[in-house]
């Protein structure tokens, strides 16, 4: 038994490194693709230069032992509060937006919080990390209505491993849904255009809804095996803005599926740290990646195919972002981190209430 679960961890976690790996390499294709509408800007060179800051992260968490990752958490969650802080004062700067890596960043602390080991946490306790997480998510609004709705799902996410009343359930999924609801108020006048655009492309086929146009066309012109006309040159609709519209129309529909089978694959493997580990905090480290994929992959990629009005949100590893790839990275080293510890059980093993090994 213990071999096959070996085994089993060892599958995992080469299935998730990769997946990363495999995406890298599509992000760079793409942004080769991109460069065709920035030639002025080497970004081929400023992606791999920090894809290797985000492997040797990554690498180092992964490896590290747990004591180390415990002892880190706290000081990390300081430096993430600290960045957010920086954010907030310097939010006219596009340059000084790391929400991504504050995200990851926060998710070993979320990890950590205890407010009962064995009884359900009291109302005080529910309330005050409820309203830790509600101000920290609804301040990465000032980068934008993606990074506040990835950074509230990853948070109550890692929190849901908490043993909540059935009252405290409750409570969560409306404090969830009236962030989300402050969230959606908070548009800014070319948002709610865009989602207008989306809902009614045809209204203004030469405003608004040009692009969300434009995205289906060259979607469709891709096919399954990908369009012979070459990607636009000077085009409205950049390569690294919307990779799964380049993939497409480049490679055609199978390359687009099969990234986001990749990206599934990294989902699925986090969700099962999430649920089939012995500890409450390997399953919040597992349940917070889960989540800030899962959530990256549903509002980039419904955005860029169509399904879901486009937030300007950039997918893990596929577009252009120096911190971005970084928390891609983190994020991943996380979970073989949890898979290294040998912690992980049977599939038919009770795991909720497990306590650290």
């Amino acid at each position: 038994m213990a071999e096959a679960i070996a085994r089993r961890r060892l599958a995992l976690g080469t299935a998730v490194a990769l997946a990363g790996l495999v995406l890298a390499g599509v992000g760079v294709v793409i942004l080769r693709g991109a460069m065709a509408n920035y030639p002025y800007q080497d970004l081929v060179t400023r992606q791999l230069s920090w894809f290797a800051v985000g492997v040797v992260v990554a690498v180092l968490v992964s490896i590290s032992p747990s004591a180390w990752l415990k002892r880190a958490a706290y000081p990390l969650a300081g430096l993430m509060a600290a960045s957010l802080l920086l954010l907030l004062h310097s939010a006219q700067h596009t340059w000084l937006r790391p929400t991504d890596l504050i995200i990851v960043g926060a998710i070993p602390a979320l990890a950590r919080y205890r407010a009962s080991a064995q009884a359900p946490p009291s109302w005080a306790a529910w309330f005050s990390v409820s309203l830790l997480v509600l101000v920290g998510g609804l301040s990465l609004l000032v980068a934008g209505p993606a990074p506040a709705l990835i950074g509230l799902f990853v948070a109550f996410g890692a929190l849901s491993v908490q043993r909540w009343t059935a009252p405290q359930k409750v409570a969560t999924g409306l404090a969830l849904a009236l962030a989300v609801g402050i969230t959606l108020a908070s548009l800014r006048g070319y948002q709610i255009a865009r989602l207008n655009a989306w809902l009614f492309p045809g209204d203004q086929p030469r405003g608004a809804g040009w692009r969300v146009l434009e995205q289906r066309r060259l979607l469709g012109e891709g096919g399954w095996w990908g369009a012979e006309a070459a990607w636009p040159h000077r085009h409205g609709v950049n390569a690294f803005e919307a990779p799964y519209v380049f993939l497409g129309h480049e490679h055609g529909w199978l390359a687009v599926l099969g990234v986001l089978l990749l990206n599934l694959v990294v989902v699925v493997v986090a969700s099962w740290i999430g649920f089939k580990t012995a500890s409450a905090e390997s399953r919040a480290i597992g349940r917070g990646v889960a989540a800030f994929w899962g959530a990256h992959l549903a509002l980039a990629a419904g955005g860029n195919l169509g399904l879901l009005p486009e937030l300007a949100n950039t997918p893990p590893l596929l577009g252009y972002g120096g911190s971005a790839v970084v928390a891609a990275l983190l994020s991943l080293g996380l979970s073989v981190h949890v898979l290294r510890r040998g912690e992980v059980v049977t599939p038919d093993a009770p795991v909720e209430g497990g306590s650290e090994p």
